[in-house]
């Protein structure tokens, strides 16, 4: 029987999120670094005008993007903060008094996970952003939203 090997790899490849009303598109998706280290890609693209803010904001800042993972006993979530890929910008919000960090257009985040390969697993995320469109009539409008991100390991088949 010849062998069958699946890439531990997102279930889905390049899943992609897209909502009705939401101004944000999410992709999902996993690559390799090593025989059991992944690195999870979670790529939001905004439509125009519309910015997500960073992970990185003040602690009180109200809008600012939480990515959280459910336990697995499979998968060890490396210790090393979520990495941001993007323009970051920052702006002085008039509303809070706060300096607010946000991306336009696209940002990816990313995260190292080591994966126990004794059995098929997965990972399932949550992602709480909060997004901004501020119109050319100076109004600002500003929404909290969540996406919930999924991704499947599979061991080696014989």
């Amino acid at each position: 029987m010849r062998t069958l090997v699946v890439l531990l790899a997102m279930l889905c490849c390049s899943y992609t999120s897209r909502s009705q009303g939401n101004p944000v598109n999410w992709e999902f998706y996993s690559t390799k670094i090593k025989d059991t280290v992944y690195q999870l890609h979670m790529v939001a693209r905004m439509s125009p005008s519309w910015y997500l803010y960073s992970l990185y904001n003040e602690t009180n800042f109200p809008f600012k993007t939480v990515i959280t993972f459910k336990p697995n006993n499979d998968i060890i979530i490396a210790e090393e903060e979520v990495k941001e890929k993007g323009v970051l910008q920052t702006i002085l919000e008039k509303s809070t008094s706060l300096t607010a960090k946000y991306y336009e257009h696209k940002v990816e985040f990313t995260k190292l996970v080591y994966i126990r390969m004794n059995r098929e697993t997965v990972l399932t995320g949550k992602i709480d952003y909060g997004i901004c469109n501020q119109s050319s009539s100076g109004q600002t409008e500003r929404k909290r939203l969540t996406e919930y991100a999924f991704f499947a390991f599979h061991k080696k088949y014989k």
